[in-house]
């Protein structure tokens, strides 16, 4: 009985080690380095990146979800399973507080475009990707309503996203009017436009500097319209 016991015990820990072995990763074991973002590249739905770092250059490494806002030049952790590499985090940059897009404006009047007309405020190119953040603000006057639109191009000219947003209708007084929402970009470089646009006789106040919009960004005194996009 004891030699049978202890054949058992014998056997059973031959089958442990032998699945230990069967379930451990061959190769070498995770590691972790620092890298520079020279280019990111996507394909089919998802984004690889060519890096530099000391001892060379490594071609096409997936990135992951949590990346998905890296740039060229920024900084980024590598971590590599076995042979196979990933881009894992993003260390903090210069500025990368900063929105991705950002106007606004003191202007008080009337706007003088027809009813439903589009004014370009602000266009400028950039690269991203991902959940685009959009902020928008006004403070009216009168009656009517007053609308901001967003417009994402792509080099070859085609529009691939579009958000637009109006005020409630107005009849008298003054109102702040602030909105948001969002929009998803594919990886690439965009041109952004916004514009703005209105309907009936309502006009552009800062009833003093009261009702104006202060932080940071606007200073003291303020604005009495902005707006922003940041990468949520």
């Amino acid at each position: 009985m004891t030699d049978d016991l202890q054949n058992a015990r014998t056997a059973g820990r031959r089958l442990g080690l032998d699945l230990i072995r069967d379930l451990a990763p061959t190769g070498p074991g995770m590691s972790q380095r620092l890298a520079t973002i020279q280019r990111i590249t996507a394909t089919n739905g998802s984004l690889t990146a060519d890096l530099t770092m000391a001892g060379g250059t490594l071609h096409a490494i997936p990135v992951t979800t949590t990346c998905a806002r890296a740039r060229p030049g920024d900084r980024v952790l590598v971590t590599t399973y076995g042979r196979q590499s990933y881009v894992t985090g993003i260390l903090a940059r210069t500025g990368a507080a900063k929105p991705l897009f950002s106007w606004s404006s003191t202007w008080e009047g009337t706007p003088a475009m027809n009813d439903g007309d589009r004014y370009e405020e602000k266009h400028e190119t950039t690269t991203c990707g991902g959940l685009i953040h959009c902020e928008i603000a006004a403070c009216i006057s009168g009656e009517g309503e007053y609308g901001m639109e967003f417009t994402f191009t792509d080099p070859k000219g085609t529009l691939k996203a579009h958000w637009s947003n109006i005020s409630p209708q107005k009849r008298g007084g003054t109102m702040r009017w602030t909105t948001t929402g969002s929009v998803y970009l594919p990886y690439d470089t965009y041109d952004i436009r916004l514009n703005t646009y209105k309907y009936g006789s309502m006009s552009i106040s800062t009833n003093g500097n009261s009702d104006t919009w202060k932080d940071a960004e606007w200073g003291t005194n303020g604005v009495c319209r902005y707006a922003r996009l940041t990468i949520a």
